[in-house]
């Protein structure tokens, strides 16, 4: 909080913007929690209209938040502002930006004719971990009267608290994303390990039968099953293949490999980098291709949870074995404790042994974790 609130003698004031704190606290849906930074700043300071711009990592506004106007208004003025005019002071002032009347100020340009006509202006940033996540713009007393340097203060006080709660509705997303991902996996995997495996067997079953003394109507019809258990195991093996992978489409497996990596930089904000070298042609559509990107979703899910790391390096190299590093700068790793242990690490074992390959995880000198998981291309 900033020191300037210390000289608010107003405790109904002050009460108010404990109050809106908790409203703001009180959701971890992040675009809930947005509108509520808007419309808990408009009420504390009488704003007629307000508005929070988040930003994309190009520094353009990538999500418009606005309030106090009607579904009309909107519709009127179409396309949402990109950060020109008054709104692009926030660029190059770290500080609350606050203006008497932006009518009559040098950048008041970029309003459209539908606009309404607003005239008293106050602006400031939301820093979330010291990175700008947003910009709040309020506009207009109700009153008439300009901004004053008591509202300033107390809106400064509320995004400070906000971007707290901004960061928690931020990791709730991803964390929640990820559980998404895991619970995908999860089904992926029993169908795999159980139902084809059982389908598997029971094709193998019926091999034997067919040696068996039988008509040729009852070999022919034992044919027909065995046709048929091999293509339901296909059609699993694709629906495995989509729960892993829900948005790939016909996208092959090396750009699927890249979309895994971004969407996993996009969720959990760790610097990634994914390097192929080979050809992956051989295994497309091959169990190899399933449990290659369900071992990188592993890893990565573990990173997330364990490694406390800022950067990852992904190396996957196919020449006739397929060998996939994994390398994290975090905190390392402990053979002894039991989250090592765990159900994540049993399955890279597990499915490199199936695939005639190995997997093992180690610290590295330099500090870090270094997963490495082989398969044989011919499986």
């Amino acid at each position: 909080m900033p020191d300037s609130l210390k000289n608010i003698s107003d405790v109904e004031r002050l009460q108010k913007l404990v109050d809106a704190i908790l409203v703001v606290a009180s959701d971890l849906d992040l675009n809930q929690v947005l509108r509520k930074i808007v419309e808990s700043a408009m009420e504390l300071v009488s704003a007629r209209y307000g508005a929070l711009s988040v930003l994309s990592e190009e520094g353009g506004i990538e999500q418009f938040i606005a309030v106090g106007m009607s579904e009309e208004e909107v519709e009127a003025i179409g396309t949402p502002p990109i950060g020109r005019g008054v709104l692009s002071l926030l660029d190059l002032d770290e500080g609350p930006v606050r203006i008497d009347d932006v009518t009559k100020h040098p950048k008041y340009i970029g309003y459209p004719d539908s606009h309404p006509i607003m005239h008293s202006f106050l602006g400031v940033p939301v820093n979330v971990r010291d990175e700008q996540f947003g910009r709040l713009y309020l506009t207009d007393k109700i009153d008439g009267d300009t901004f004053t340097s008591e509202d300033e203060d107390i809106v400064v006080a509320l995004s400070h608290a906000a971007a707290i709660v901004v960061d928690k509705a931020l990791l709730h997303t991803r964390l929640s994303t990820l559980t998404l991902l895991e619970e995908r996996e999860r089904i992926a995997r029993d169908l795999h390990d159980t139902v084809i495996q059982r389908l598997f067997g029971a094709g193998l079953m019926l091999n034997s039968i067919e040696r068996l003394d039988m008509s040729p109507e009852a070999r022919e019809r034992v044919e027909q099953v065995i046709s048929e258990l091999d293509e339901i195991i296909r059609e699993i093996r694709t629906t495995i293949f989509h729960l892993s992978h829900p948005d790939h489409g016909d996208m092959a497996l090396d750009s699927y490999l890249h979309k895994v990596v971004d969407d996993f930089i996009s969720h959990s904000g760790i610097d990634t980098k994914l390097s192929i070298n080979g050809s992956l042609e051989r295994v497309e559509g091959t169990p190899v291709a399933e449990n290659l990107v369900f071992s990188l979703n592993e890893a990565l899910s573990n990173i997330v949870r364990h490694a406390k790391a800022t950067s990852v390096k992904v190396d996957i190299r196919c020449n006739g074995m397929l060998l996939m590093k994994v390398i994290d700068n975090g905190i390392g790793i402990d053979n002894n404790e039991p989250r090592h242990k765990g159900m994540g690490l049993r399955n890279l074992a597990d499915r490199a042994r199936i695939l005639g390959g190995k997997f093992y995880v180690h610290v590295r000198e330099e500090g870090g974790t270094e997963l490495v998981w082989t398969a044989n291309t011919d499986h």
